[in-house]
C-alpha cells in the first residue's frame, strides 16, 4: 500500500444507516469531517419517506441513498454494496468518532491485514466506559451457565446467541485486544470482507444484530479486534422493560424455546442493566 494512503482516509467510505430523526446525525457527520483528513465518501442510507425529516449541513463528500427499506441492517447492507473504496466503516447515526480515531482503526487493520475487523472503545458522552467491567458473584455464576468465562476473561466474550461483554479500557493494558464480538455502532473492515446480505430477519429495533454479525465473521474466519486508543462516543444504552416482549422473540429463537434459560438470561440482563 502507498505509504501516503496509510496516513489518510482517502480510501475509506463511511456507511451510516438512518431514519433521519436522530438529533445527532448532523453532529456525527461534522465530527467525521472535522479536519483535513476526511473520508473519501460518507453515505447515509435512509428510507424515502424519512428524507423530509433530515436536517443536515451539506458536505462535499456526503451523499444519500433513498430506499424503500426500513431496518438498520438492511440499510447498512445497501450502503456496503455502494462502497467503492478499499476500506469501509459502518457507523450508527448517533455515534461520534474523530478522524484521529478512525485513522487509528485503519492503521491497525493495515497491520493485521485482510480477514480482520476492528472497532473502537465506546465511551458515553460523559467519558465513562460504555462497557463497564462487573465482577459480581451472581453475574459470574450466570456467565458460566451461558458458557462465558468469569473475571477479566469475560471482557470481549460472547456465546454468539444472547450474551456479550465489552472491553472496559480501565481493565486492559493492551492497545490491540482480540475479541469474539464488536459492537455494531462502529466497525472498520476491508470492503472485500464485508457481509453484504441481510442477516437480521426480525422487524423492529436490531437487538443483538452485532452478535449475529460477529458469529458470521467468525464462521468466515475473520478475526475481531478492539483498539483501545480509538474512541467512539455515544449515549448510554439503557435496558428498556417495555421492549421485553420484542426481545424475547429474538432470544427464544436462539435458546430453542428454553424457558429456564430465557429467565436466567433475563435475570442477567437486568443485573447488567443494559442490552
Amino acid at each position: 500500500m502507498n505509504s501516503k494512503n496509510k496516513n489518510n482516509l482517502s480510501d475509506l467510505t463511511v456507511i451510516i444507516p438512518s431514519v433521519g430523526r436522530s438529533k445527532e446525525l448532523n453532529k456525527t457527520v461534522l465530527t467525521i469531517n472535522n479536519g483535513k483528513n476526511k473520508p473519501k465518501s460518507i453515505i447515509i442510507v435512509i428510507p424515502k419517506a424519512e428524507i423530509i425529516n433530515l436536517d443536515i449541513i451539506y458536505q462535499k463528500n456526503l451523499s444519500f441513498y433513498a430506499t424503500n427499506d426500513y431496518g438498520q441492517v438492511k440499510q447498512r447492507v445497501i450502503g456496503f454494496n455502494l462502497s467503492k473504496t478499499k476500506f469501509t466503516m459502518q457507523l450508527d447515526d448517533d455515534c461520534l468518532i474523530s478522524q484521529e480515531s478512525i485513522l487509528k482503526l485503519k492503521k491497525n487493520i493495515i497491520k493485521l491485514g485482510k480477514k480482520n475487523c476492528v472497532g473502537p472503545i465506546f465511551l458515553s458522552k460523559k467519558n465513562e466506559p460504555l462497557h463497564k467491567f462487573n465482577n459480581k458473584i451472581l453475574i459470574n455464576i450466570l456467565s458460566l451457565i451461558f458458557n462465558i468465562p468469569i473475571g477479566l476473561n469475560k471482557m470481549g466474550k460472547t456465546n454468539y446467541t444472547n450474551l456479550n461483554f465489552g472491553i472496559d479500557p480501565n481493565y486492559t493494558k493492551k492497545n490491540l485486544n482480540q475479541v469474539q464480538w464488536i459492537p455494531g455502532g462502529c466497525k472498520l473492515m476491508y470492503t472485500n470482507d464485508l457481509i453484504k446480505y441481510n442477516y437480521f430477519h426480525f422487524m423492529g429495533k436490531a437487538y443483538y444484530e452485532d452478535i449475529i454479525h460477529s458469529k458470521i465473521l467468525k464462521e468466515k474466519d475473520i478475526k475481531m479486534w478492539i483498539i483501545k486508543n480509538s474512541i467512539c462516543k455515544t449515549d448510554t444504552v439503557n435496558f428498556s422493560y417495555n421492549e421485553i416482549s420484542f426481545i424475547r422473540n429474538i432470544v427464544k429463537s436462539n435458546f430453542q424455546k428454553s424457558i429456564l434459560k430465557y429467565w436466567l438470561w433475563l435475570m442477567l440482563v437486568v443485573l447488567k442493566k443494559s442490552i
